[in-house]
Formats: structure tokens, C-alpha cells, sequence
């Protein structure tokens, strides 16, 4: 398969695999080609920092079953997740597979998607925090909480289902102020950035920068038509957590081995590697404490301009009065060309 702007996504990798396992026909064809042929479809796209531990794709794959034939019974169909993941790289794994019906969509079949987005508790005003993410739930226009994408986005209006913030599992520091939290967002879709623009002005009520009600304002896109400028949270933190369907519609499997694998790497890389770097770097932090009572650990802030006083982005119509000009002057010059 031959790609351009999509090599090396984890979408490139898996359909990669499934042509080397001989799960799908790839020969000489292009990316969007196959993707075509296989009628392919991705529930959520990530950013390149950011994990995605549920997402899910779908595409037509070989089967146990000759044509004609009724599917097989998960027992005797083929072992795709021990099929592609012999081929994939250890930080890419297929977790289960369901058969489903010719119309499905993963995109626009599924019912919600759920993101966390963990982050080091500190001197953050944690209650001030799940005061302003409670706002966030239901239906809003959050054009000033995401990028615009005005080329592929005409409306901004997202419905968001559940959020809240409380204290992580994930943690292996027993120091208070190394406590994990996450944010937890659960959405029928978003929008480019949204979690992250949304993490970041939670960082500033939690700094005490703003208050909660920031985002009531951030919300009133009549009273703030024009989006604050502001940087948006680090990708690293963020995970698409889970895309959630109709268990009728997707029947999950796994196959036994291939979770068995997958569940032994992650721990062997947590347990051999980053819980011992998380160990070496507490162990420098507790012996720079020691040596220096007066040491300063948190850096001055920088003076904080309130985001009301902020200058301001161009509005939806500005952007996409300036997106129509550009495309009109592309097809003017490859009209003359």
C-alpha cells in the first residue's frame, strides 16, 4: 500500500497488518484504495501525542466462512487479534472483534465517546475544577472551547453526557502532592482540540486564574462570539477511552490467547520500565529537597491576562469567508495551469 500523509498512524498500521496476515487484498493499490475496497471506516481520529485505548475500527476481513456461507461461531472464526497483532508493533494492539451488519458504520453507529485526561493534582484548586467541568455537561455550541476547523465544520453545537474529576487509580507516588487525577469527558462526538482547549481553561480555574463561571461565558457564544486566544492543554495526558455501541449491534470477542499477551506486555513494560524511571526520578526530587530547605520548587508565574481581556480569534464567519477565498484561488490557479 502506498501513503502519504497517513504513514505511520496506527490506521496505516492496521490495515498495514491485515494485508500481511492476508486478511484483506492490498495489491498495488493506494491507501484510500484499500481503504475503499474494505469498506473502511474509523469511529475517532487522535492527535499524534495522544493514546487511544477504545477505539475501533471497521472493515471487510476474510473468513472462516466460504461465500454463501453463514459467519462461524466466534470459536471457529479466524483469530484476528492474534492474527495482526504478530505483525503490529508493541504499542499497537487489536483488543477484541465483533462481526456486524454490512450498514455499520463505526463512526456514525456509535453512541458516545469518553475520553480521560489525567493530570498531577499539586496546589490546584481541585473543587474549584469539578465546579466549572460540571457546566460542560449538556447540549452547547463550544466554539470557544476547540481549533475550528472551518473545512470541514459548519456548526459547533456538541452534546456532551457526563464529566467529573476525581482521583486517579493510575498512580504509583504515595506523596500528596504527586497525586494523579483525571478528567473524565463522555460525548456523543467532539470537536478538533475540544478535551484539550476544555483541559486547559479547567488548569486555569484550578490555578485560581478564573473562576468556574469562565465557562458559562466561554458557552455564551452570543455574549463571546469571537474565541479568547489562549494554548491549548499538552497531548500527552489525553486517552480515547472508550467508543461505546450497542452491545446487540457489536457483539464483542477476544480471543483468549491474544489478550493474555497483550495484558503480560503492558504490565512487563510498566513494571520494567516506567514504574523504575518514576522511582529514579522521585528518588532525585527527595534528595534535592534534602540538601535544600529553602530551595523554591515552583517556578514564578507569569502574570495571567483574564480571558474576557484576552484579544480575540476571528469569528466562524470571518474564517470561513478567508477559507472560501483561499480554495476559490486554488482552483483559479489549477484552472490556468
Amino acid at each position: 500500500m502506498q501513503q502519504k500523509e497517513e504513514d505511520g498512524t496506527v490506521e496505516q498500521l492496521l490495515l498495514s497488518a491485515a494485508a500481511k496476515t492476508c486478511l484483506m487484498e492490498a495489491k498495488g493499490e493506494d491507501f484510500s484504495a484499500v481503504k475503499t475496497a474494505a469498506d473502511y471506516s474509523l469511529c475517532g481520529r487522535t492527535d499524534k501525542g495522544v493514546s487511544g485505548l477504545g477505539n475501533v475500527i471497521a472493515l471487510t476481513l476474510r473468513s472462516n466462512a466460504k461465500q454463501g456461507e453463514e459467519l462461524p461461531s466466534p470459536e471457529n472464526e479466524l483469530k484476528y487479534g492474534m492474527l495482526m497483532n504478530r505483525v503490529l508493533p508493541p504499542g499497537v494492539r487489536v483488543l477484541a472483534w465483533a462481526p456486524v451488519e454490512d450498514d455499520f458504520s463505526a463512526r456514525f453507529s456509535c453512541e458516545y465517546r469518553a475520553y480521560k485526561y489525567f493530570f498531577v493534582g499539586g496546589s490546584l484548586d481541585i473543587k474549584a475544577m469539578q465546579e466549572a467541568c460540571a457546566i460542560l455537561v449538556g447540549e452547547h455550541d463550544y466554539r470557544n472551547l476547540c481549533t475550528m476547523d472551518v473545512g470541514n465544520v459548519t456548526h459547533f453545537n456538541r452534546r456532551i453526557l457526563e464529566t467529573h474529576i476525581q482521583p486517579a487509580q493510575h498512580t504509583t507516588s504515595t506523596d500528596p502532592r504527586f497525586q494523579l487525577y483525571e478528567f473524565y469527558v463522555k460525548g456523543t462526538a467532539f470537536l478538533y482540540h475540544q478535551v484539550r482547549c476544555m483541559m486547559s481553561v479547567l488548569f486555569m480555574v484550578g490555578k485560581q486564574q478564573e473562576s468556574p463561571t469562565i465557562v458559562s461565558s466561554l458557552l455564551d457564544v452570543e455574549g463571546m462570539p469571537r474565541k479568547p486566544q489562549y494554548h491549548i492543554a499538552s497531548d500527552v495526558p489525553l486517552v480515547l477511552y472508550d467508543c461505546g455501541f450497542s452491545s446487540s449491534a457489536v457483539p464483542w470477542h477476544r480471543d483468549r490467547e491474544a489478550h493474555s499477551r497483550t495484558l503480560s506486555h503492558f504490565t512487563e513494560l510498566f513494571v520494567g520500565q516506567f514504574s523504575l524511571q518514576t522511582a529514579v526520578v522521585q528518588c532525585v526530587i527527595d534528595t534535592l529537597r534534602e540538601s535544600d530547605d529553602d530551595v523554591e520548587e515552583d517556578p514564578p508565574a507569569s502574570k495571567h491576562i483574564k480571558l474576557m481581556d484576552r484579544q480575540k480569534e476571528e469569528t466562524y464567519e470571518q474564517r470561513r469567508a478567508s477559507y472560501d477565498r483561499r480554495m476559490e484561488g486554488k482552483a483559479a490557479r489549477k484552472a490556468s495551469v
